[in-house]
């Protein structure tokens, strides 16, 4: 299964989209969707987290 995911997020310098793009294989006993749901969620956080160190390096927080 391959997923990407985007996040965009503005400021007054500009736009920043980060492009996430991953392979996963389906473990057994695991259905696809549980899979996926988990996948998705890994990456949301990673996105998260990166935003929220990038903010703190522009000293928006």
């Amino acid at each position: 299964m391959a997923e990407q995911d985007e996040a965009e997020e503005t400021s007054t310098t500009g736009l920043t989209v980060v492009l996430e793009s991953y392979v996963v294989d389906l473990p057994d006993g695991n259905s696809k969707e549980d899979t996926r749901l988990f996948a998705d969620t890994v990456v949301k956080l990673n996105l998260q987290k990166l935003a929220s160190v990038t903010k703190g390096l522009a000293g928006d927080g």
